[in-house]
């Protein structure tokens, strides 16, 4: 969900490619007047949760759809069903072990993240500095699938990006909220 203070004034959908049989996905874009006449566009999304291959295929779908915007700021948030690599880089062991205990999920190889990386998008957690927290799930919160996103114009805006931790958030959802504040 994206919530906004700040009227929405124009709005579109786009279709992500799924295999047959599974849930559709999309992602929406909103265009967001923040006064003065300044606009940013937000992407919000929800990868497939049990192939990186057709989460890779969505991602690249996505990057499609976002280039018309660049070299202009925008952001991408939404639970993108992933895993970032350097999450781990130094805990082996414990994604060896839920990827056997993930019932047919899969969890590597982790290609999303850095196939945003590339494209030259910023990781806001990861950028505001220590180990990023896990957004999933609100019982027992072991790893981390939603994301902000920042095209690398708005890098300087950044002031913090965290997990939403409340008593409210832990019983709204199965995922935590990611919050993160820019001064635009």
């Amino acid at each position: 969900a994206l919530l906004t203070r700040y009227p929405i004034v124009n709005a579109a959908t786009y279709r992500l490619p799924a295999p047959e049989g599974r849930e559709s996905r999309g992602v929406v874009a909103a265009e967001i007047e923040l006064g003065s006449g300044h606009l940013l566009t937000c992407y919000v999304t929800h990868l497939d949760h049990r192939s990186e291959r057709v989460r890779m295929e969505q991602c690249e779908h996505i990057l499609q759809v976002t280039t018309r915007l660049a070299g202009q700021p925008h952001i991408l948030i939404g639970d993108l069903n992933t895993l970032a690599p350097d999450d781990y880089r130094e805990r082996q062991d414990e994604l060896a072990e839920m990827e056997k205990r993930s019932k047919g999920a899969q969890i590597t190889p982790m290609q999303v993240v850095p196939c945003l990386l590339r494209s030259g998008y910023i990781d806001a957690q990861a950028a505001v500095g220590g180990v990023p927290t896990a957004t999933w799930s609100t019982a027992n919160p072991i790893i981390r699938i939603d994301y902000v996103w920042l095209s690398p114009e708005l890098r300087p805006a950044l002031v913090s990006c965290q997990r939403w931790d409340t008593p409210l958030s832990r019983v709204a959802s199965d995922h935590f909220p990611v919050l993160a504040v820019l001064r635009l």
